[in-house]
């Protein structure tokens, strides 16, 4: 019997050469693009299992959240003697692989009956690469070119607090549900790296607070932010929450205005929370992007920037005059290094419009409002609490300043009030 190896670069390279007339077995394959082995005796099949190898000693375990008890085998080092996994520590001695398939064709992570979240998540100790389709969780051997994500939360927080994760397992889903990647990878502090995001029809909540306390970015290639239905879908919600964005990041990210060279969020028809936590906690933010739209919705801009405590520079303006209940509640709370509000052009509030808008806003010395009815409820709701000792608030002509009043829920104590010219 011969003795040989051979090499493709990609799978179907290697299963095109496996159906055709040359077919010899080789000893050994190898498949570059994926990095995987694959032998002729006792060897798994030439699929993309999810896999994680230990780059030093290194163990991984899952945890059950909510009676979740998802269906996991696993395979070391790539043999056919697949395990039965009781979710109890792997070791994982340096350079050691193990291979991970499921049978949950419901999803990793479920609803109960009593509307709970029921979730698992991995558990590792060392310094672990992951590889792989992560799709072989859900449906065992028959993953492969199946991109349907088949329920809500499928994948949430299925990494969380993963802090030796080094690099990321593919994502190829491009059909989403809702929150599907939500906290996916929250607090993985070593990784390195985001995974390819495909899909381009988003679900509400899909990518929220997915990257989460790490040093990497959602890979946003295929994420259209000038597009009314990407927006309105709620897909941005939390997009970059608690991740270091900078402006340089959003200038590669987002599109720019050929007017006034900033980015900007183009969409002029919001819909429910679609930016809501856009860029919660984004601590490195110095400048937010403009925001041009006019047609708002309960919630569209909820606590957007708060805990920017880098932010200096504020949309110039935010020029809907027609406002929705709740539209920028909390938008800036914590933007402590923000000195100039955006003008504020409304001159009917809604309700819970502006409640905390600048809550916390410890440098802000500078607002103009323009409303002359604010009667709806909660409309000005501590929306200054904490701001600058001494300022300038530039009202309506026609609004009376005894009719707003002062103190945290009014006209900030101790600033000059002046009229709009």
């Amino acid at each position: 019997m011969a003795y040989y190896i051979k090499s493709f670069q990609t799978y179907s390279e290697y299963a095109q050469w496996e159906n055709s007339e040359d077919y010899l077995i080789p000893n050994v394959c190898l498949i570059s693009d994926d990095h995987n082995i694959i032998y002729n005796d006792n060897k798994i099949s030439p699929k993309n299992y999810l896999r994680f190898t230990a780059i030093e000693d290194s163990t991984i375990s899952l945890t059950n959240n909510n009676s979740n008890s998802p269906n996991i085998e696993y395979s070391l080092n790539g043999t056919t003697d697949w395990t039965t996994w009781d979710y109890s520590e792997i070791s994982l001695p340096s350079g050691t692989t193990v291979y991970m398939k499921g049978n949950n064709p419901d999803g990793f992570c479920k609803i109960t009956s009593d509307g709970e979240m029921a979730y698992s998540n991995f558990v590792m100790t060392g310094k672990i690469e992951s590889h792989g389709n992560i799709i072989s969780l859900l449906y065992n051997d028959e993953f492969e070119g199946n991109l349907d994500i088949p329920n809500v939360a499928c994948y949430m927080n299925v990494f969380g607090e993963c802090t030796s994760l080094i690099t990321p397992p593919e994502l190829p889903s491009t059909g989403l549900t809702e929150y599907c990647y939500f906290m996916m990878f929250d607090g993985c502090t070593s990784l390195t790296t985001a995974p390819e995001l495909p899909a381009t029809k988003l679900k509400f909540y899909c990518y929220a607070n997915m990257f989460c306390g790490t040093d990497v970015l959602p890979d946003c290639t295929n994420i259209d932010f000038t597009n009314e239905e990407v927006v309105q879908s709620g897909a941005l919600i939390g997009l970059f929450a608690n991740t270091k964005v900078t402006d340089v990041d959003l200038m590669d990210i987002l599109p720019i205005n050929s007017e006034t060279g900033k980015y900007y969020l183009p969409v002029e028809t919001l819909s429910e929370y679609c930016y809501a936590v856009m860029f919660y906690g984004c601590t490195s933010l110095t400048t937010a992007p403009e925001l041009p739209a006019t047609t708002l919705a309960e919630h569209c801009y909820s606590y957007m920037f708060e805990g920017c405590t880098s932010l200096t520079t504020a949309p110039s303006i935010l020029p809907a005059t027609t406002l929705a209940e709740y539209c920028y509640p909390g938008m800036f709370n914590g933007c402590s290094s923000l000195t100039t509000a955006p003008e504020l052009p409304a001159t009917t509030l809604a309700n819970d419009c502006y409640e905390y808008m600048f809550n916390g806003c410890s440098s802000l010395n500078s607002i103009t409002m323009l409303a002359t009815d604010i009667s709806a409820s909660n409309c000005l709701s501590n929306w200054v609490d904490g701001v600058a000792s001494t300022g300038t608030f530039i009202k309506n002509t026609n609004m009376l300043e005894e009719t707003i009043g002062r103190g945290v829920s009014g006209i900030p104590e101790g600033w000059t009030v002046n009229n709009y010219e």
